[in-house]
């Protein structure tokens, strides 16, 4: 990967742009809470959106390079895949994959990008062991999904979503007993809370879809 980590060298002004955009999820928290706990539990979670926020500039630019970090970047991530009983109509799956078709297309023939590609293919799923649990559905038009998720009081507790870009979606989280702990509804669908439980019990967790067409989407919880 040492010619990949050359060729990153000319994309340091759109990581940056891209560290600032994620740099602030949904938070609803004690005041007396510790912000490194907190910040530490984000970390693989903000990661994923970093890579996730390249990849749509890649794909808006037509950057072939900028799908390849951003593939490299979410396939050495850990994570463990699950299922939280919604199983979507078509299949879903990690958009790594389609990230680097689009970067091969994009590549004019070039061979030293062909070769990156080739290499990440090869060894995509290498280190996928622990990390976020990640699960895949598809959300329709007008409609929610709800998920019940336990989560530890006292210890940090993050939840993820990454829609596939063609609808906004709103994610919000209720504690046991039904008050809402965190809501995300501003525009997009990249969408992450942090906060601290205060109680036992699972919370529900709410992915909402206002647009006109499905999003197929992945929710992931620490």
């Amino acid at each position: 990967m040492r010619q990949l980590a050359m060729m990153c060298r000319s994309l340091p002004a759109v990581v940056t742009m891209l560290l600032v955009a994620s740099a602030a999820p949904g938070q609803t928290q004690p005041a007396d809470s510790d912000d490194r706990t907190l910040e530490a539990a984000a970390a693989p979670f903000e990661d994923r959106m970093l890579a996730a926020r390249l990849a749509r500039w890649g794909l808006a630019q037509e950057d072939p390079l900028a799908l390849i970090v951003a593939a490299r970047m979410r396939l050495s991530a850990p994570f463990s895949p699950i299922e939280r009983g919604i199983a979507p109509d078509t299949p879903v799956s990690d958009p790594a994959t389609e990230w680097l078709e689009a970067a091969e297309r994009l590549s004019g023939g070039d061979p030293r990008l062909l070769a990156l590609i080739s290499d990440l293919r090869a060894t995509g799923t290498k280190g996928r062991l622990g990390g976020p649990r990640v699960s895949m559905a598809r959300v329709g038009s007008g409609s929610v999904d709800r998920y019940r998720e336990p989560f530890r009081p006292t210890a940090p507790a993050v939840v993820y979503v990454e829609g596939d870009g063609d609808t906004d979606l709103t994610l919000t989280v209720r504690a046991p007993g039904g008050a809402v702990v965190c809501r995300e509804d501003d525009r997009g669908d990249l969408k992450m809370c942090v906060w601290t439980p205060t109680s036992a019990g699972p919370h529900m967790i709410e992915v909402s879809n206002s647009g006109a067409v499905d999003n197929a989407y992945s929710l992931a919880t620490n």
